[in-house]
């Protein structure tokens, strides 16, 4: 249940499922670091099978055309089956530490993508929110659902904490400040 479960997590949050669920393997079943890759390339072949039937067969309600591009898919997957047969010849050269270190690198070099792109995702988001806040500040009513007009002299009236949320936006800034690119 628990390989499921973060094996799940890993694929909704785009990451590769194989480095989480051999890390689950090693830590919480005690396998050792080839026999959990092994088992990680079977739990990821099931996944993507399971991935393949639910995005692989449906079509884009707007075009009408596959969610998959299968010209990208038969490029991609003689290249992919081919590092899959080097990884397990090379799994079975290396010693475990080595198995174990290039595993702990990937987790690293993941974990920087992810807070990096939850990051810049968070301050583009503050910075939508933030200029709704000011629109609606300004009289631009239609922008912020925290606003209403009133019908008897068309005066804004804002949310009760409006201050409140503006205030704790412009702390949230100087916490996460942008980048000098805007990102």
């Amino acid at each position: 249940v628990l390989v499921v479960l973060v094996s799940g997590l890993a694929n909704a949050g785009g990451l590769d499922g194989g480095v989480i669920i051999m890390s689950v393997l090693i830590l919480f079943f005690e396998y050792g670091a080839s026999a959990s890759v092994i088992i990680s390339y079977i739990l990821v072949f099931g996944g993507s099978l399971g991935n393949f039937f639910l995005a692989g067969l449906s079509k884009d309600p707007d075009t009408g055309r596959r969610m998959v591009n299968y010209d990208i898919v038969k490029f991609c997957f003689p290249v992919l089956l081919m590092g899959t047969l080097i990884g397990l010849k090379v799994n079975r050269v290396l010693p475990e530490v080595a198995i174990i270190l290039t595993l702990v690198a990937l987790i690293v070099v993941m974990l920087k993508k992810v807070t990096s792109r939850a990051l810049n995702t968070y301050r583009r988001e503050c910075n939508q929110m933030e200029s709704q806040w000011i629109n609606a500040k300004s009289g631009d009513i239609q922008t912020l659902n925290y606003s209403s007009v009133s019908e008897d002299d068309d005066e804004i009236e804002l949310h009760p904490n409006f201050q409140e949320l503006v205030d704790l936006l412009h702390e949230e800034k100087s916490i996460f400040p942008l980048k000098k690119n805007g990102t």
